[in-house]
């Protein structure tokens, strides 16, 4: 992981937990042995143009984490200036044992945003299930959804989450309660203390008492968190996990991780959904429904109030044209949804918006007009309308 997920730190710790629990270790055995025939390959044939871009060959996670933390500041904001390595910059750095900062010096970054979106693309193309990868891709995800600049990473962001989500095979989205105090820093800070005193103990003891454990991990599940929390207790329990314990002890920390791993996607789909951009706001709700189905969008065909603006009003149609409405839904709301495609379509200022509502009432009313024409659309209306109603009076 990176030498620090974000600026938080454990006030009743006196290092940084993630720099205490991981150090090196971070890079799993099998890829520091790939970086060291990488570096003794690069010492071999230092002369020569005829060695591969490692990035071809295999991604290292890790080093497009650490560019990322080179590219952010904690705030979340850019940094113009830092030390950005390559996939051969980042194998000597790791064989080495040192750190970049001793390696190579500052130099100007032109676009921050674009050195973002290449790491973070690269990031999110390492395999989901691979446990490393994925605790990093999550970790970035989330916080560049809640802080980065650019509305381009944060779309990207959330369809990594999604991708996450659908790989961990999530079916259905549950929202922190916002009545709830959200989990606090000492809050999270006391929990790490607790998970390693219990660690520690089991391995001194060789105890098999593993209830003590689970019940503290369970409990730590239980907590409302916002997304900070989320992703603070998510780098607490991956850290751990790269302890010495007992095997009983590992099967419910990873329950742990796992759980926040879900914790992560759901709270970040939703942090996508209410974004100020409606680019980030509709690959949102498109993660919302990829992974729930489309019933996700009943209530926003139902609405008595509509918020979403135009473009979101188009993300809404495209995926209703995608997907259609519920299997089984019930007749009368099925009449409300079709209803409400029907103002859009007929009545909306936007011809965009209009044009999109006529293609999904296309899909969804196979034996209607088929048209790109309003009053097409208007005429089977009335028509219909009026025949259930001498339905209704016989």
């Amino acid at each position: 992981m990176s030498k620090t997920v974000d600026s938080w730190k454990a006030p009743a710790l006196s290092i940084n937990v993630r720099s205490m629990l991981i150090a090196r270790h971070l890079l799993p055995k099998a890829r520091r042995c790939l970086a060291s025939v990488y570096a003794g390959l690069l010492c071999l044939a230092s002369s020569c143009h005829m060695l591969p871009d490692p990035a071809g060959l295999v991604v290292f996670p890790e080093a497009h984490a650490r560019n990322l933390e080179e590219l952010h500041k904690a705030d979340g904001s850019y940094n113009y200036s830092g030390r950005i390595l390559g996939d051969w910059g980042y194998i000597v750095e790791e064989v080495q044992g040192g750190d970049r900062v001793n390696l190579v010096s500052s130099s100007r970054i032109a676009s921050p945003s674009a050195e973002t979106i290449d790491n973070l693309v690269q990031l999110l193309s390492a395999k989901h299930s691979d446990p490393e990868a994925r605790a990093q891709q999550l970790q970035w995800c989330t916080r560049l959804i809640q802080g980065d600049e650019s509305e381009l990473v944060r779309t990207i962001a959330t369809e990594g989450l999604k991708a996450i989500g659908l790989h961990l095979g999530l079916k259905e989205i549950t929202l922190q309660d916002p009545e709830r105090t959200a989990a606090s820093p000492d809050d999270l800070a006391d929990i790490f203390e607790e998970l390693l005193r219990e660690i520690r103990m089991g391995v001194e003891s060789d105890s098999h008492d593993t209830s003590a454990f689970a019940a503290l991990c369970g409990e730590a599940s239980k907590l409302n968190f916002d997304l900070s929390g989320a992703r603070r207790l998510h780098g607490i329990a991956t850290g751990l996990l790269q302890l010495e314990m007992l095997p009983a002890y590992r099967v419910n920390l990873q329950s742990l991780v796992l759980g926040m791993e879900v914790k992560l996607v759901e709270i970040g789909l939703f942090q996508a959904l209410i974004d100020r951009s409606d680019q980030v706001a509709a690959a949102g709700l498109d993660g919302f429904v990829k992974i729930e189905g489309p019933a996700r969008l009943i209530p926003l065909l139902t609405r008595t109030q509509n918020s979403l603006t135009p473009e979101l009003e188009l993300s809404l149609l495209r995926l209703i044209r995608a997907y259609g409405l519920p299997a089984g839904i019930d007749q009368d709301l099925r009449e409300r949804c079709i209803n409400s495609i029907m103002g859009l379509s007929t009545a909306h200022p936007s011809a965009r918006v209009r044009v999109q509502g006529m293609l999904a009432l296309g899909e969804l009313i196979p034996d209607g007009p088929a048209s790109l024409r309003e009053e097409d659309w208007m005429r089977w209306y009335d028509k219909t309308s009026a025949k259930a109603q001498t339905d209704l009076a016989e």
